[in-house]
């Protein structure tokens, strides 16, 4: 049987058809009004959920969106939600042809995050656990655990987990604030402000909804330094992130900025509908840009 994509296995079989014949019922109607025109993304090895960024683009701009190697594509995104990303033959293959966007970010550990960040921006955010007294927070290393605590050192550290320094983030007495960067082939237009109540700053931020200060969008220059941008873009070429979201913190005390976070299966944006559809389009023009750019072509829709 002819397979035009692999979902989820939580998908019963009859979801899966009904998904495939909404793909191939889209997919012909793109034909039709493109005049046999329509630009594929293949999306590989899976497809991403409806509220993933890169599907919200691909919607708007009429392109289909594939995670199956045998469908004709004219862009390759190497697209698995996962911390640690096994080696991959049939991507391998993919990259010896055509540029894959994402190929070498396969390693978004906490600590894998933080050896990069140190290296650009020459200062880390990990503390010696058995030998750091005071306050520090307790992560795990696999990525959106959102698990973070609070512990007093020095202590004997769990495998698994990375311990860093507190960064006061605070916004005022009730809320501390996330930047949520998105960066589209090294280039940033606007950044997210996410308001979280300080007795679950760690917590998943859909989960304070109820409790949070409305996120705010703003224009990167109104949220980062041009060096400190000069900088993330450095950062994001050294872990492999040609497309996808950063999760930075600001310390009020040494107003420098910590790179906590990398998420390169970006969903959202975490914004109200109307605001949502503004980000999208920006972020479909930054896209067709990298298409065009004369700077380093990692996007080859075409």
């Amino acid at each position: 049987m002819y397979i035009q994509n692999r979902f989820k296995r939580k998908h019963s079989t009859s979801s899966v058809l009904f998904k495939n014949i909404i793909y191939i019922f889209t997919w012909g109607s793109r034909i039709i009004t493109t005049r046999n025109k329509v630009k594929t993304i293949l999306l590989y090895p899976q497809y991403p959920g409806r509220k993933a960024v890169i599907n919200k683009m691909a919607k708007s701009l009429g392109y289909n969106i594939t995670n199956n190697p045998q469908k004709n594509h004219q862009l390759v995104v190497y697209w698995q939600d996962s911390t640690y990303r096994e080696p991959d033959s049939v991507i391998q293959s993919l990259a010896q042809k055509e540029l894959a966007v994402n190929l070498r970010c396969t390693n978004i550990s906490k600590s894998k995050v933080d050896d990069v960040f140190e290296d650009v921006f020459g200062y880390s955010s990990i503390v010696n656990p058995t030998t750091f007294s005071g306050l520090m927070v307790k992560k795990s290393e696999i990525n959106a655990s959102h698990d973070g605590v609070i512990v007093q050192g020095p202590l004997t550290p769990e495998v698994g987990y990375i311990y860093q320094k507190v960064i006061n983030n605070e916004h005022n007495k009730q809320f501390v604030v996330d930047m949520r960067i998105p960066v589209i082939n090294g280039r940033m237009i606007l950044g997210y402000l996410k308001y979280k109540s300080i007795s679950s700053r760690f917590a998943n931020f859909s989960k304070n909804i109820l409790s949070i200060k409305e996120p705010e969008v703003l224009p990167i220059n109104n949220l980062l330094t041009a060096k400190e941008m000069e900088l993330i873009t450095s950062f994001c070429q050294r872990i492999g992130l040609d497309y996808g979201e950063l999760d930075v913190l600001r310390d009020n005390y040494d107003k420098k900025i910590y790179i906590i976070d990398v998420n390169n299966t970006p969903t959202g944006p975490t914004v109200n509908k109307k605001l949502k559809k503004v980000c999208v389009k920006l972020f479909e023009a930054e896209f067709i840009h990298s298409q065009h750019s004369n700077d380093t072509k990692i996007y080859t829709v075409a």
